[in-house]
């Protein structure tokens, strides 16, 4: 902890010089300009540096081996980022907070790809005192309590009969890395095995190995 401590306290210190106005662009900057004590945005960089180390990779994983499979998604993908990108001026090239909140096919398609495959399939909970769960079951305090993830995304009572298919449709019924990548690059799926490895995380076994073919000059 006194290593990634030191490592968080240098990056907080380098912070990008203050433009002509005085702001400061970047995501610790803008921690602190809503008031945030400096103990408080260390210990959210904490959690980006090491929470998101694993899951993010394997959600990013299972989105693009799906969308591999299904150019109809990407295709109204793509369709989407360019729609936002007409209305912007020229050059300018990073997606902004508003265009990804326009953005929501995309997100339907991440949250289609995280209920089938979720990167923490299985996510446990400590009871702290004696309790009774909705259908009667006693649990007692100290026991650890599960629920899985995986399970309850592929549950037919809760889905519908097609609750094993991708639909993305389904989040818009009731908007970024994706969208970066998507844009600039065809994404083809060289080999990948497609079976699940269960640790920590739900990770994709023997990774994936994919071929990113750039996309004319949008």
């Amino acid at each position: 902890m006194e290593i990634v401590h030191a490592y968080v306290d240098r990056r907080m210190r380098r912070r990008p010089a203050a433009d002509s106005s005085g702001w400061r662009d970047d995501l610790i900057s803008r921690f602190t300009a809503g008031g945030h004590s400096e103990e408080f945005v260390r210990d959210n960089l904490i959690s980006f540096v090491l929470a998101g180390r694993d899951t993010t990779p394997s959600a990013l994983t299972r989105f693009f081996w799906v969308l591999s499979s299904r150019p109809d998604v990407v295709a109204q993908i793509r369709g989407e980022i360019e729609r936002i990108r007409s209305g912007r001026r020229q050059g300018e090239t990073l997606f902004t907070q508003d265009d990804l909140k326009q953005m929501n096919y995309l997100q339907a398609a991440i949250s289609e790809t995280l209920r089938l495959y979720p990167p923490v399939p299985l996510v446990p909970r400590e009871c702290l005192e004696d309790d009774e769960l909705p259908d009667g079951a006693l649990v007692r305090r100290g026991w650890v309590v599960m629920y899985n993830a995986h399970a309850m995304g592929r549950r037919e009572a809760l889905w519908g009969r097609d609750c094993e298919e991708y639909r993305p449709e389904r989040w818009l019924e009731e908007g970024v890395v994706g969208a970066s990548v998507l844009e600039k690059f065809d994404v083809e799926v060289v080999e990948a095995s497609g079976r699940r490895r269960l640790l920590m995380t739900m990770k994709m076994e023997g990774g994936l190995q994919v071929k990113l073919k750039q996309r004319r000059a949008y």
